[in-house]
């Protein structure tokens, strides 16, 4: 088993707490960085845009359009890339793995501890606003998503995200000094 997930909604500090357990000198994996790689192979590219019944080479705005408006294209492309993501993962020596769809590809069962990452909804809301643009595209991807309140119910740790760095980052210092002794 991989000692440690971290998991949350889109937008809700995942990375932030990830980095600070890197700047702990554990080692860490994302799976969001993994998937980004799968993105640069035309093969994928070429396999998401025929699932989706789009052109070759399409952009990503377009693939998370038609994700989105496509919940039976959207389960077809995470066929495609969960099993891939998987493998990478666990092939890696990695301490500690941001998993944002832990709990929806039933992983967490593979991890001894699950931390659960969250700022609330109305931060979230606004920090992908910010990040995509457009508040009813962030609405929807966020609707794409299991909740992370229902999320909170697999969790060892809560961390809350929706204060100043160095509060978040002494949550997180805390949270795996008391968790290391378990692993």
């Amino acid at each position: 088993m991989i000692p440690l997930a971290v998991t949350g909604g889109v937008a809700e500090g995942k990375s932030t707490v990830v980095g600070f357990l890197r700047s702990l000198g554990v080692s860490t994996l994302s799976a969001d960085e993994i998937v980004a790689g799968l993105w640069q192979s035309s093969y994928v590219l070429e396999t998401v845009c025929a699932v989706l019944g789009l052109p070759d080479g399409a952009d990503k705005p377009t693939i998370r359009k038609a994700m989105l408006q496509d919940p039976n294209g959207r389960r077809e492309v995470n066929k495609i890339f969960h099993p891939l993501v998987w493998e990478k993962i666990s092939a890696s020596q990695a301490f500690a793995v941001e998993v944002p769809l832990l709990i929806e590809t039933c992983l967490h069962t593979r991890f001894d501890r699950v931390w659960v990452v969250t700022c609330g909804p109305k931060d979230q809301l606004k920090r992908l606003t910010s990040r995509v643009g457009d508040e009813q595209i962030a609405r929807s991807l966020i609707a794409s998503q299991l909740s992370t309140r229902t999320k909170l119910a697999f969790a060892d740790e809560v961390i809350r995200t929706n204060s100043d760095l160095s509060s978040v980052e002494a949550l997180v210092v805390d949270a795996f000094a008391r968790h290391k002794v378990r692993f």
